[in-house]
């Protein structure tokens, strides 16, 4: 899933999640105040780049998965 924060155009993927917050890939914390306003983007549509990052990483060791370079 991803998400931003509430005043925020970029999105994180979340890994897990507590009462309170989402937990990202990079270590970003987002609070559960408002989820509705926080799944849609007011300006541009941007990644967090470190999230990108690692979650590619993952990927690229899953057994019998070819993953290619952006």
């Amino acid at each position: 899933m991803l998400i931003r924060r509430q005043h925020g155009c970029i999105f994180h993927i979340v890994c897990g999640e507590t009462s309170t917050h989402f937990q990202c890939l990079c270590g970003a914390r987002v609070f559960k105040n408002d989820v509705s306003r926080q799944r849609q983007a007011e300006g541009s549509y941007q990644r967090c780049l470190a999230c990108r990052k690692l979650d590619h990483a993952r990927l690229a060791n899953c057994r019998g998965l070819k993953v290619y370079r952006n």
